[in-house]
């Protein structure tokens, strides 16, 4: 049933779920996201000159950490995990050791059918991305999967491969 309100919000049903239908539009919940962790594999890192390797490596592990506290599901991916870039950081994989990554063999991880089937069997509206590089790993799936969903992304954990992208990625995107 949703309830009125009087300062100009949306209605809200019970539940704290928006009855307008825009539940994308809600705050960040452990009970409306899906954290998607992308490609962060050991020979991918080696291209990334935006943040210390070690730091990267902490705060992936740090939001993996966070999302097991706070039983939010995640998804693992790799890319060509077998042939170049390795498996994903053993400090991530330690997290979730029942957890197999999805490997991948097209760069855009939205491009592969079965990552995109277990996002899309999970079923929230909401999808906190952390990707190793902004250029590649952020940036395509963000623009296929954006129709519908809600995307934040996790600053702290992404590598552009230079210092100018990660700035230039800032200012198109209004942020810094």
């Amino acid at each position: 049933m949703a309830q009125s309100t009087t300062n100009g919000s949306a209605p809200q049903r019970n539940g704290g779920a928006r009855a307008d239908g825009h539940e994308i539009h809600d705050l960040l919940t452990p009970d409306n996201c899906t954290v998607i962790l992308i490609d962060h594999q050991p020979q991918m890192a080696f291209a990334v000159q935006s943040i210390d390797r070690q730091t990267l490596v902490n705060n992936v592990t740090g939001l993996a950490k966070a999302a097991k506290v706070f039983h939010v599901p995640v998804v693992l991916t790799s890319v060509a995990a077998k042939t170049f870039s390795g498996d994903i950081f053993p400090e991530v994989q330690a997290v979730f050791p029942d957890l197999q990554p999805i490997d991948r063999t097209s760069m855009n991880s939205w491009d592969d059918e079965k990552f995109r089937a277990a996002v899309e069997r999970i079923g929230r509206k909401k999808l906190v991305i952390a990707a190793l590089w902004t250029e590649v790993c952020l940036v395509m799936p963000v623009i296929n999967a954006a129709y519908g969903v809600g995307i934040a992304y996790a600053k702290s954990m992404l590598g552009p491969n230079a210092r100018e992208a990660g700035s230039a990625s800032q200012e198109a995107s209004g942020r810094r």
